[in-house]
């Protein structure tokens, strides 16, 4: 394609001549997205997989903003409705700042699916297909929820401590400053060790063991008890 440059419509002489080769492919139209609604970060990228456990609630949050000259949110729809077990709530309604939406999903059964989102900026277009709308699909990987019985069950352990269920008898493993075998001590040995040490191939965690609350008097001396566990050799 060339443009040519005359001096005037009555005089046909060409002054200057400008031509450039034209490549044309196939492709999407994509206008810019400020003149539409786009999403923005940080909303997952296209063709994200997700995965989500059978009957449990799945969480996906979406982020997006109107097109220019519009002061509301724009409309999300996505192509699985409640019938599908996906359900879309729009949290609020401020184009001060990025429109957010909270999508649930819910299914009783571990079949994958794929849950594509597009942005509409009003109503009137909700049912007119542009090639230049933002879309975003993503692979929803439904996993069973396998769960392990832990010694540890029923077993609590007080004061930030944990338990240990690596073995068949649980114990609670307590924080410097507790003991006990629930941790409810504020003193005692540490990280409440029973007294058949012995039965230990080594050297035991190392912690003193502090009251919770100690008081002292100016210019008296302050006794502060504590005990240390060590290896036993």
């Amino acid at each position: 394609m060339c443009l040519n440059s005359v001096s005037s419509s009555s005089n046909a002489k060409i002054e200057d001549e400008i031509c450039f080769h034209i490549n044309v492919t196939e492709g999407k139209y994509t206008a810019p997205q400020r003149l539409y609604p786009y999403f923005v970060p940080p909303t997952f990228l296209d063709s994200t997989a997700i995965q989500c456990l059978v009957n449990e609630h799945c969480y996906l949050n979406l982020w997006a903003k109107n097109k220019l000259g519009e002061n509301k949110c724009p409309i999300l729809k996505a192509d699985k409705t409640i019938d599908d077990g996906v359900y879309v709530f729009p949290l609020k309604d401020n184009v001060s700042q990025s429109c957010q939406f909270d999508v649930s999903i819910l299914k009783n059964n571990t079949t994958d699916f794929d849950l594509c989102f597009v942005l509409f900026a009003d109503t009137s277009q909700v049912y007119i297909d542009h090639n230049y709308q933002d879309k975003r699909c993503y692979t929803i990987h439904l996993r069973q929820n396998v769960s392990g019985q832990s010694s540890c069950i029923g077993i609590a352990c007080h004061n930030n401590g944990s338990c240990d269920g690596s073995s068949s008898v649980p114990r609670c493993f307590c924080r410097s400053g507790f003991s006990s075998n629930n941790c409810t001590k504020d003193s005692g040995l540490a990280q409440a060790i029973n007294n058949n040490t012995a039965l230990q191939p080594g050297p035991l965690f190392g912690d003193f063991v502090l009251p919770e609350l100690i008081r002292c008097q100016v210019l008296e001396d302050c006794v502060i008890p504590y005990s240390v566990t060590n290896s036993n050799r």
